[in-house]
């Protein structure tokens, strides 16, 4: 597969700020990538979007790949 240009990383981002904003979600996002810029700014936009403040405690949960395994991770 050939390596994302700059162009390509911000391109993807703002297709999916676009998708969160409007409050279209995937079941799971996965994000990674050598510009954590943008990983960390599409999880906040997740987070302040996804779940009203109130609904957060009981329903949101958030692991990082690099402290937890597949199997660690319920449904």
């Amino acid at each position: 597969m050939a390596k994302q240009t700059k162009a390509d990383t911000i391109s993807v981002f703002n297709r999916l700020k676009s998708d969160v904003l409007a409050g279209k979600f995937a079941p799971i996002y996965l994000l990674m990538g050598e510009e954590s810029y943008y990983v960390d700014l599409m999880c906040d936009l997740i987070q302040e979007h996804a779940l009203q403040p109130y609904e957060r405690d009981f329903n949101q949960t958030i692991v990082y790949g690099n402290e937890t395994t597949a199997l660690n991770i319920e449904a």
